[in-house]
């Protein structure tokens, strides 16, 4: 047999029984002793006893083993023998994919910067050889963020090269979005191109670059004073930024309104019902503030611009009464004593006037109608008092009065509106009576030669003016004279009968 070195070839995974390649021997001998057979040292491969065909008995992997040295040994029918090594080289098939290393692949980086914190190394093997292990690295989506390097056959560097945007209807762990949708996908060159996969993860830390943002909506008309707990409006309050603090966001009234209105729920809630359509008017602009909770701070604010309606709530006043306080009796019907300016501030007020007086004469009080009233509509309105029948001082000498207004359109909330103020004036006499004789005629005695100055007697007169003094005087007459204080008669110049 041919003692010098042999080799064959095999490709791995191929099937039992493949052929490898043969042997032969020559023997020079004749007959039984020139016959030859073949044996083969090896669980591997077989050989033909007669032929010295070597053929695959098990399975092969170029991976566990990538090289045979086998001894055959070649017998003649003698006993004879001589044993040659061949040596059996398995040859690569693609039949392995590549292989991370890593564990986990996982990145760091804060919204809108443009690399990891670190450069993530990826380590990927693969068992084949040449063509077949030849690992090439990519990533299943997003091209333009990553740049992957690769440093030796087995190690690949990746970094971002774009920064990431974050949205705030992402999940959120704390103030981390979690990508999990990266996948590193390493493919060899062989035929047929095997792959594998990682997942590639990467945490991207939320900053607070968003503003909270205010919708308004289903603003209702509030009437004035209107009970607290009232819904003036609904709120919708929206931060782009995804996670927490950043998101967590305290929503409040400011300004002006603070202490009449509250923000809980997404709603605007009245608190106080002293909202006064007189005090404010009709619109109010009611400031709402929004603070998010990240770092730092930002915020937004808006305004709900309310509508006040008015009811009539409000009391009507009577501003100033201008009245003489005095006034002479048999004063002409139709004068005016006075006048009292009056308003409301309620534009659908509608006003009603009472006057009530009494007149009193003495201990003598009784209601009386002395007086009309006519209102002048102008801002404010002016109530005039007129004298409608005649004043006698010796019957009335003082007069009281209440002048009262009511709003008739008051709300039933705020049913007595009433304002009220009181008149009074005094009478003055007028010399408007006569003096009036005690007796319609008076007859006296007188003898004769009556001394002079003697009293003949008294008359009495009377007058209904209070104020009036009463003269008395006689005609003219030689015998009698009167005293003008005290109406007494005397003898001037004795009488003689004869």
């Amino acid at each position: 047999m041919d003692n010098s070195p042999k080799t064959f070839e095999i490709t791995e995974n191929s099937a039992i029984d493949s052929p490898v390649g043969a042997v032969t021997a020559e023997d020079n001998d004749a007959d039984i002793f020139g016959s030859i057979r073949y044996s083969i040292t090896s669980d591997t491969f077989g050989i033909d006893e007669i032929q010295g065909n070597i053929s695959l008995i098990s399975d092969i992997d170029r991976e566990e083993r990538n090289s045979y040295v086998v001894p055959i040994t070649a017998s003649d029918g003698g006993g004879l023998s001589t044993t040659v090594s061949i040596t059996i080289d398995i040859l690569d098939v693609n039949d392995n994919a590549p292989i991370f290393s890593n564990q986990i692949l996982t990145g760091q980086t804060v919204e809108g910067s443009t690399g990891l914190q670190e450069d993530i190394t990826i380590r990927v093997t693969d068992s084949d050889i040449g063509q077949n292990g030849e690992v090439t690295i990519s990533i299943n989506k997003d091209f333009p963020r990553f740049e992957i390097t690769q440093n030796s056959n087995e190690i690949w560097k990746l970094n971002t090269i774009m920064s990431f945007t974050l949205e705030r209807n992402m999940k959120c762990v704390g103030d981390i979005v979690v990508f999990e949708d990266y996948a590193i996908i390493a493919n060899d060159n062989g035929i047929p191109r095997l792959l594998g996969e990682k997942l590639l993860t990467i945490h991207v830390q939320d900053i607070n670059n968003h503003a909270p943002k205010i919708e308004i909506s289903n603003i209702i008309k509030l009437r004035e004073r209107n009970p607290v707990g009232k819904v003036v409006a609904q709120l919708e309050v929206t931060d782009e930024d995804p996670c927490s603090p950043n998101n967590l966001n305290l929503v409040t009234v400011v300004g002006e309104y603070k202490d009449y209105f509250r923000v809980e729920n997404d709603q605007v809630i009245l608190t106080n019902d002293q909202i006064d359509f007189e005090t404010f008017g009709a619109q109010i602009a009611i400031e709402v503030l929004a603070l998010d909770s990240g770092l730092p701070q930002l915020s937004s604010h808006t305004f709900v611009d309310l509508t006040l309606l008015d009811i009539n709530d409000e009391q009507p006043e009577i501003h100033h009464c201008i009245i003489q306080e005095k006034i002479e009796e048999n004063s002409f019907i139709g004068h005016q004593i006075g006048n009292c300016s009056v308003s409301d501030i309620d534009s659908d007020s509608e006003l009603i006037y009472n006057l009530s007086c009494k007149c009193k004469k003495g201990f003598n009080e009784e209601t009386c109608e002395v007086f009309s009233m006519t209102a002048i509509s102008q801002s404010p309105v002016f109530v005039n008092f007129n004298i409608t029948q005649n004043i006698d001082f010796e019957q009335i000498s003082e007069i009281s009065c209440t002048f009262e207004v009511s709003d008739s359109a008051a709300d039933e909330s705020f049913a007595q509106q009433t304002a009220a103020t009181s008149i009074f004036l005094t009478v003055e006499d007028a010399n408007d009576n006569i003096p009036v004789f005690s007796n319609a005629s008076y007859h006296y005695q007188v003898p004769e030669n009556v001394l002079v100055g003697q009293l003949v007697g008294t008359i009495r007169a009377t007058d209904a003016d209070v104020r009036d003094e009463i003269i008395y005087s006689i005609s003219e007459n030689e015998h009698l004279e009167i005293d003008s204080r005290t109406g007494e008669i005397k003898i001037k110049k004795t009488f003689d009968y004869e």
